[in-house]
């Protein structure tokens, strides 16, 4: 079996050459009137998503036969020739549509976009199809397009990256070198444990004497899964970490916010900005304690000025209800900064 490092070192200018349709990749085939998942691709979900302007998400996973997922410190290791894929899509109503694709994504679903990581001896490489929902199919895309959307009454505008802003969010820094890995499914905290990792040791996925860990990420918008400050914590290491980390873009920052990092000034708390300016909205802290309306997350997560807004790509729209999370749970931290 050939395995590479943990994070995978790719070259924008040795990207291999794209399939134009996607139906090339054999991840969905026409059925009906519609589409059908390959046998060879399964199914996942992550506890804690990355919120995309309230857009549902189809993710897949193929791992070619005989190669097996390996675990390395609570993360994924992929051998080579996994196709990673995820289906942004929308119920038409939401977005003042009529006409949907039936597919494994549900009955009738508006597709926008598919985005795809395969992972070749030289790491991971992305590819964007763009859905026409006119011919009911998709087709590589690397240049990026915006769409002019409307969410249950709200306009925003929806940004299909293009392969170098895909960069930006997968992209780690370590030794030096700018590296591409998966995101949500590179950490093994973010699967449900008895759904989803046990489900791939048993068909396979994984070697069946693999020791798989029995915590995971809290499911950030239900209450039973875990309490206020865990699910906010799970939430901004989906919506934050990737850049938010000692090998993330913004690592220049000092905020770190991975899930298992302590409350602490690196989190946040009572850290002052390392550059003041239009970003901070004249708040004192990244994180006041008690004080949401203090506190400069907040002030970034509400905004959808470019200038302003956290995360800075991949969202238009506010998510009301990953905001509401956060501010709650900086409401009940006790201590006070001054």
């Amino acid at each position: 079996m050939k395995y590479l490092a943990l994070i995978y070192i790719i070259s924008l200018s040795a990207m291999a050459t794209a399939p134009e349709d996607l139906e090339s990749w054999r991840i969905f085939t026409k059925h009906k009137n519609g589409y059908k998942l390959e046998s060879s691709h399964y199914i996942y979900k992550l506890n804690s998503p990355l919120f995309s302007d309230y857009t549902q998400k189809l993710r897949t996973i193929h791992v070619p036969t005989g190669e097996k997922i390996k675990v390395y410190k609570k993360e994924l290791i992929f051998p080579v020739g996994t196709i990673i894929s995820k289906t942004f899509y929308y119920t038409p109503q939401n977005i003042g549509k009529k006409q949907g694709i039936d597919g494994p994504w549900g009955i009738n679903k508006y597709l926008i976009e598919t985005r795809i990581l395969k992972k070749d001896e030289r790491g991971w490489t992305p590819y964007v199809y763009q859905w026409d929902m006119t011919k009911k199919s998709a087709n590589y895309w690397p240049y990026g397009r915006k769409k002019e959307l409307t969410y249950k009454g709200s306009d925003f505008t929806y940004f299909i990256p293009d392969k170098n802003q895909c960069m930006s969010c997968h992209i780690s820094f370590k030794d030096f070198e700018k590296t591409i890995t998966p995101l949500g499914p590179k950490s093994i905290l973010n699967f449900n444990f008895k759904d989803q990792l046990e489900r791939f040791k048993n068909l396979g996925l994984i070697d069946s004497n693999t020791k798989l860990p029995s915590e995971s990420f809290p499911v950030w918008d239900n209450p039973h899964s875990g309490d206020i400050e865990s699910r906010a914590k799970a939430y901004l290491h989906s919506n934050c970490a990737h850049c938010h980390s000692p090998q993330g873009p913004a690592a220049n920052t000092g905020l770190y916010l991975e899930y298992k990092r302590k409350n602490s000034r690196k989190r946040g708390f009572c850290k002052s900005p390392v550059a003041p300016g239009i970003g901070s909205g004249g708040r004192p802290f990244a994180i006041y304690p008690g004080k949401p309306e203090q506190s400069i997350l907040t002030y970034r997560l509400k905004s959808r000025k470019l200038a302003i807004m956290m995360p800075e790509i991949g969202r238009d729209l506010v998510h009301k209800e990953g905001l509401s999370l956060v501010e709650k749970w900086i409401e009940s931290l006790e201590g006070d900064c001054l």
